[in-house]
């Protein structure tokens, strides 16, 4: 669909720098992230419902996901993997650091059972200063987390093309 050029210049999302990296399914629309901060989230009508101006870091967001009414963003800061918390009622964000530190990767994001999964070159369960480590999920890089059927059963997906089924509670 094409969007109102006025609309996106007024929200900030025509910045320079600001590209768009990932679109997101979220329950009221689509979440676009990208480079410097960007969030955008459009409707189902395609509104734009919300744009999160940023903070003047240069951090760019690759993943995203809805949990308890926040959107949660992976990304990197430099080479830094992040973690942050946007809460879209009141336009703040709050970064956390992950479990992967300097890794040069933006880890996969997913919310499922009221925690969250993030996964690189490893694969994490819970939420901020929570972690815990499923050390059977050793392949380089996951590329895709898909929830099968609704059930506690995420499936990985590796770089090279492995699948390690996880079952979280």
């Amino acid at each position: 669909e094409i969007v109102d050029c006025a609309k996106a210049k007024k929200l900030g999302l025509s910045k320079p720098g600001r590209d768009i990296i990932n679109m997101v399914q979220v329950r009221d629309g689509v979440l676009a992230v990208g480079k410097k901060e960007l969030v955008y989230c459009l409707s189902s009508i395609s509104e734009a419902t919300f744009c999160f101006k940023g903070t003047g870091k240069e951090t760019f967001f690759f993943n995203a996901c809805e949990l308890n009414d926040d959107i949660w963003i992976s990304g990197l800061e430099g080479r830094k993997s992040i973690l942050a918390k946007l809460n879209i009622k009141d336009g703040t964000i709050e970064y956390f650091e992950t479990p992967f530190g300097f890794c040069g990767r933006a880890p996969s994001i997913v919310a499922h059972a009221g925690k969250l999964l993030l996964v690189s070159d490893a694969a994490y369960w819970g939420l901020p200063d929570e972690w815990l480590k499923f050390n059977a999920f050793d392949e380089p890089e996951c590329v895709a987390v898909v929830i099968k059927d609704n059930s506690s059963v995420l499936s990985l997906v590796s770089y090279n093309g492995k699948i390690l089924d996880l079952e979280v509670k």
